[in-house]
């Protein structure tokens, strides 16, 4: 059985409906959660919710990531991790980043966190392959 891809958007106005709109042409499912009954995004979705979302926050956090691909444009992007924080609980979720002592700092000043989302590079995968620790 063929796995399907889902992806969450939260908010229905332009910004969700054309996110809905490019990823059902790739194959992937959207669910919309929006405080707008009549919010745009409802026709181009798989599914729409509607609720009040007031209660959480959304926390824009460091992330330690390489900027730039060429000679002239070194840091020149900026790279972030999200904390997510609700009366049910607190998610983190790293973003594109390196190792630092910035996750101890998030942590210590937004956590404890009940379920962390942390992504890995392919290079430290091979190098934790390579060392036998999987």
């Amino acid at each position: 059985m063929e796995k399907r891809k889902n992806l969450g958007i939260i908010g229905g106005g332009q910004l969700g409906s054309m996110l809905s709109i490019s990823a059902n042409k790739l194959g992937v499912k959207t669910v919309v959660l929006s405080d707008d009954i009549d919010a745009p995004a409802q026709n181009f979705c798989n599914e729409f919710i509607t609720g009040n979302y007031n209660d959480i926050e959304f926390v824009c956090l460091p992330a330690r990531h390489f900027s730039g691909r060429g000679p002239l444009n070194r840091n020149s992007t900026l790279w972030s991790s999200w904390a997510i924080k609700s009366n049910r609980g607190k998610i983190y979720f790293s973003g594109d980043s390196g190792y630092g002592a910035h996750f101890k700092k998030i942590g210590q000043e937004h956590g404890p966190f009940d379920f962390s989302l942390i992504d890995i590079s392919i290079l430290a995968y091979s190098l934790l392959f390579h060392l036998k620790i999987f």
